[in-house]
């Protein structure tokens, strides 16, 4: 009896020893959460960096209103479907940008940037 007893505690003990040395599955897992987390923090922070310096080179301008009327002159129609289309083809265009850029910037035709390009050529010497 007296054996039993004194195995029995011996086999406790190195249960307990066992307990402690043996890896804890939810501090792993807390671990990898936690750098998961981090990961995705990263990313997500380069991510809206990217959008920022994306924004910056298309300078993304306010749109602006519209100041004529359609009645004053019929050929300002299309103008005044996109007023801030206008400005910005020429803003893009006077910074260096060539014509398929701004194309593929605005989402627009080469022929209506060509167009928009010379109309304001054409209204910039009839005015001067």
């Amino acid at each position: 009896m007296f054996y039993t007893f004194i195995i029995l505690i011996c086999v406790s003990f190195l249960l307990l020893l066992f307990s402690f040395l043996k890896e804890n599955k939810v501090k792993t897992l807390e671990k990898q959460l936690e750098q998961l987390s981090l990961t995705v923090i990263k990313e997500q922070y380069q991510t809206n960096k990217r959008f920022d310096i994306l924004e910056e080179e298309l300078f993304i301008l306010p749109s602006v209103s519209v100041k004529k009327n359609a009645s004053d002159d019929p050929v300002s129609l299309d103008q005044q479907k996109l007023p801030a289309s206008s400005e910005l083809v020429h803003t893009l265009h006077e910074n260096g940008y060539p014509i398929e850029e701004v194309a593929k910037i605005l989402r627009m035709p080469r022929e209506e940037i060509k167009l928009i390009l010379s109309h304001g050529k054409q209204e910039t010497a009839s005015n001067e």
